[in-house]
Parts: C-alpha cells; sequence; structure tokens
C-alpha cells in the first residue's frame, strides 16, 4: 500500500492518541484532579486551624448528632425529629461512636474528613465519566468540579450533597459503559436507592433513569436496575419506617412538601441562577433578571449543540435540567450547599462540551483555546482558595477555651454544631438535658402537626419558636449563642435571656453565656 495512502490513516491514529491518551495517563489525570480537589476543600482548613475547630454551617451538626443519638439507641423519627431520610445518620455512625473516646470534635473532624476525600473522588469520576470523550474533556470537566466553589464549598463538612453526588456519578457512570450487564444494572440501581435513602431529591432523577433504560430498549435492565433502587432503599428505610412509621413519613415526606416557599432578597429565580452559578451573594437585584435569563439560556444552548451527537449527552442535558428545576423549586436557596446538587452532572456536560469543541477546532487555534482553558481554571482555582481561606479563618475557634467552658457546666444549650465543637453534645446526652438534634425541623414538625401557616424563616414572628427557645434556656446552666441565633429571637426572648444569663466571654464568633 502506497505512502500516500497511508499518511492520513497514521494522521488521524495520532489525533486519536493524543485525544484518547493511554490508560497510564489517564490514571495520571485522576490522580491530578483528586489531588487538586483535596488541596482546595482542605488546604484553608489545615492552614487556619479551622478543620476540628469550626463551621457556619447548621446542617452538618444536626446530621452528625443525629449519628451520635442512633449509636446511643435513640432512633430517628420515634425519639427525636430528622427531616431527611435515615441514611446519613446510619453513614456516620462508626464515626460517631468515637466521640465517646475522641471526643465530639475530633470525631466530627473525622467525619469532615472523609466527606473531604467524598468530594475529591467525585471531582475523579467526573474526570473518568467525561474523559470517555477525550483527555481535554475529562480533563475540564474533572478539573471544574475540582476547583469551582460552588462543589467545593459544600464538600467541607458533613452535608448530604456531597455523598448524593458519589452516588448518582457512579449510578449514570455504570449505566452508560458500553454493553450491557445484569450485574452493573442492579449494582446502579442500588447506589441511586441509597442516594434517595440520603435526601428524596434523586427521586425524579431515578424516574428519568428507568425511563431512559426503556427509551434505549434496554428493559430487562430497567428492571434490574428497579430492583436494585428497591433493595438498598429498603435496607436503609424500613427498619425505622416499621419502628415509627407515620412519624417518618410525617417528618421525611410531609414536612418538607409542605414547606412554604420563601420570598425575599436573593429568593428569586434570578438571584438563584446567580447563586448556583458560585456568583458572589452580593450581586443579588443588581444584575437584571432579563440578563440571567439570557446568559443561563445562552450557556444551555451551546451546551446542548456541543454535546447532542455526543454519546449520552442528552441523558446528562435531561439530569442537570432536573437537578436546577429541583433547586429552583426548593422552599430556601440556601447557599452553596444546595448548588452542589447539580454541580456533577454540570461539570460532565461541560467537560463534554469543550471536548467536542476542541475537536471541531483546526490545529492550530488548540493551543490558544487550551491556554484560554487553563487560564479560566486558574482563575476559579485562585478564587475559591482565597474564599476558603476567608471562611476557614472566620470559623475558627480554640477548641480547648470552648471546651473548657462548656464542661464547667451540665446542661448547655447550643446549637447541635456548637455543642460538637465544644465536646458537649454527648455530655448534655449523658446528663439527660433533652436539647433537640434539630431545633428548626422540631419547629417546623410541631407547626405542621398543629396546622399553624406562619412564615417559618422569620422566627421573630413565629410563636412557636419562641415558647420552645424559652423552655429550653430555662432548664439551662448555660449557652454558647452566635450572632444568628441571638437574630432569631423575638423581643421577648432576648428580655428573658439576659434576665437569667451573664456574659462571661467568647470565643471567636461564639458568645458565652453563664445563668445568673
Amino acid at each position: 500500500m502506497s505512502s500516500a495512502i497511508l499518511a492520513p490513516v497514521h494522521k488521524r491514529q495520532l489525533i486519536l492518541r493524543r485525544l484518547y491518551p493511554h490508560p497510564q495517563q489517564r490514571r495520571f489525570l485522576f490522580l491530578a484532579v483528586f489531588s487538586v480537589a483535596l488541596v482546595v476543600r482542605l488546604g484553608p482548613l489545615l492552614w487556619n486551624s479551622a478543620l476540628r475547630g469550626g463551621s457556619l454551617q447548621y446542617d452538618d451538626g444536626v446530621y452528625f448528632a443525629a449519628a451520635q443519638h442512633l449509636v446511643v439507641g435513640q432512633l430517628p423519627y420515634r425519639d427525636f425529629v430528622l427531616l431527611h431520610p435515615p441514611g446519613i445518620a446510619l453513614a456516620l455512625a462508626p464515626l460517631a461512636a468515637l466521640s465517646h473516646i475522641i471526643g465530639d470534635a475530633n470525631a466530627f473532624a473525622a467525619a469532615r474528613l472523609l466527606l473531604i476525600a467524598v468530594g475529591a473522588v467525585n471531582a475523579a469520576l467526573v474526570a473518568w465519566i467525561a474523559g470517555r470523550q477525550g483527555a481535554v474533556a475529562g480533563a475540564v470537566g474533572g478539573l471544574l468540579y475540582a476547583v469551582w466553589w460552588v462543589a467545593a464549598g459544600s464538600e467541607t463538612t458533613v452535608l448530604l450533597e456531597p455523598i448524593l453526588n458519589l452516588l448518582l456519578l457512579l449510578a449514570v457512570a455504570l449505566l452508560t459503559r458500553q454493553g450491557s450487564s445484569p450485574r452493573r444494572a442492579v449494582i446502579a440501581g442500588m447506589l441511586v436507592g441509597a442516594s434517595v435513602g440520603f435526601k428524596l431529591w434523586p427521586v425524579p432523577v431515578l424516574l428519568l433513569l428507568v425511563a431512559w433504560l426503556f427509551w434505549t430498549s434496554r428493559r430487562r435492565e430497567a428492571c434490574q436496575f428497579v430492583v436494585g433502587c428497591a433493595l438498598s432503599l429498603a435496607a436503609i428505610v424500613s427498619p425505622f419506617l416499621t419502628i415509627a412509621p407515620r412519624q417518618m413519613w410525617n417528618q421525611v415526606v410531609i414536612d418538607q412538601i409542605t414547606r412554604q416557599r420563601i420570598i425575599g432578597p436573593g429568593q428569586s429565580i434570578a438571584d438563584r441562577l446567580v447563586l448556583y452559578a458560585g456568583v458572589s451573594g452580593h450581586l443579588y437585584d443588581k444584575v437584571p433578571a432579563a440578563l440571567v435569563y439570557l446568559v443561563a439560556a445562552a450557556a444551555l444552548a451551546s451546551i446542548i449543540l456541543l454535546v447532542r451527537t455526543v454519546p449520552h449527552g442528552w441523558l446528562w442535558c435531561g439530569i442537570l435540567c432536573i437537578q436546577v428545576a429541583e433547586l429552583l423549586m426548593a422552599p430556601l436557596a440556601g447557599d452553596e450547599t444546595y448548588s452542589d446538587f447539580a454541580a456533577g452532572s454540570l461539570a460532565v456536560l461541560i467537560g463534554l462540551a469543550v471536548g467536542r469543541g476542541y475537536e471541531l477546532l483546526d490545529h492550530s487555534r488548540r493551543r490558544r483555546f487550551v491556554s484560554a482553558l487553563g487560564i479560566a481554571l486558574v482563575v476559579l482555582l485562585i478564587s475559591s482558595m482565597a474564599i476558603g481561606m476567608k471562611r476557614a479563618k472566620t470559623e475558627a475557634v480554640y477548641n480547648s477555651a470552648l471546651r473548657s467552658f462548656a464542661h464547667q457546666h451540665k446542661c448547655v444549650w447550643a446549637t447541635s454544631t456548637d455543642a460538637i465543637l465544644a465536646d458537649q453534645e454527648s455530655r448534655n446526652m449523658e446528663h439527660g438535658c433533652d436539647y433537640p438534634v434539630d431545633f428548626t425541623g422540631l419547629v417546623l414538625d410541631e407547626n405542621r402537626a398543629k396546622g399553624v401557616v406562619e412564615k417559618f424563616f422569620v422566627p421573630p414572628t413565629l410563636s412557636v419558636w419562641q415558647r420552645r427557645a424559652q423552655k429550653e434556656l430555662a432548664r439551662s446552666d448555660a449557652a454558647i449563642v452566635t450572632s444568628g441565633v441571638w437574630q432569631r429571637w423575638s423581643v421577648a426572648t432576648h428580655e428573658y435571656f439576659l434576665s437569667q444569663f451573664k456574659n462571661v466571654g467568647h470565643v471567636g464568633l461564639l458568645q458565652l453565656w453563664s445563668k445568673r
């Protein structure tokens, strides 16, 4: 065969080799993405000594406290309010059991390390999935997830979204592999079912995956997938549902669907899109809604145009649209913790779209294209590290001082997170102080049970909230109060608190109060 005929073939093979690297090079890519993600999430915490000493979240303390109560025999739904399925309490139970040996704060730090590792694995999974369409797609998708604050911000503590991303990315990766396999379908189903055992938000994605399997004439796999979902979900939920069926149904389902949508700054659809894009909250009400919608529509259209011919591109588009719709319909916009729910699918899609765009460019433009991508990723990296450093510096507290104060008293009133940081959550349980695991969830459940319709997230106007707070303060010897808690009290609760407690100092942002 002549060299004139072989030359184009050889050139195409060379191009494909560059686009689709050797397995050893792919392993290096996954390791690099994992390492970058780990540095972005863990680095600021270690630099500011904030891994063990602080968290600005509320939910992370609730989830870990739920696990602590579980390991001492108190069951969610029956003995305390938990507004989510029990997966998170079960997953954290082994680490929560260590609280009695190494202390609450150290056990909580171990749990944070676990979730940080989960976030780094998620970034590597995105690189693996997108990397099926080439090295550029894998590198962009994985590194975007690794350095983008929307993902990194919620993967520094104990939250649900990193676990949801891990389970969903693994499941879809298995379902989209070449060839059919009953074992893969069952395992993928078990992963998605397990995700529902942590939070109900993956249910629409589950339905989409079943419909997609039927649509692609994989009916047997669809049935196997459903069986896997049922098995894992039943394993997580059925023990608690059997013991407290009505309470669990009310707390996990009814309390969530009856929550009123909040109307206020940062809660409009345009504001939520700005927030979910990882843009600073200072831009609320400053960017015209029409411009936000135009940019969002243009970005989505561009992604669809580029990935429409990519294998499984439409499936990932469907997953992203469902996740974004759920975020926009949620009662509360929250912060990047909610946004992380859609970060995995968006990073995969952007990786696929960029990889496809790279393939369409001629050789002379590819180097400039890669340079621009590198600059954009470096900017995101610097931005995320700066935000992480600022937040970690704000979060950091001296646990020894906090613990010294708390251990001088029997019952210390605090949020679950602050009680854990003070090594006091376990002691409160031992002393029978009977504080709720989730104060906000308890008030929401009591409101629903009484048929009370009030502006739940404006606590100073909520009589149930104030009565409950005053009742708990009355049986407390001390209190650890943050500005966020202070703002939730009514004038009457403030007056009662000041009449019963005196300020004895502060540790970081935490104010320390003792009974008069």
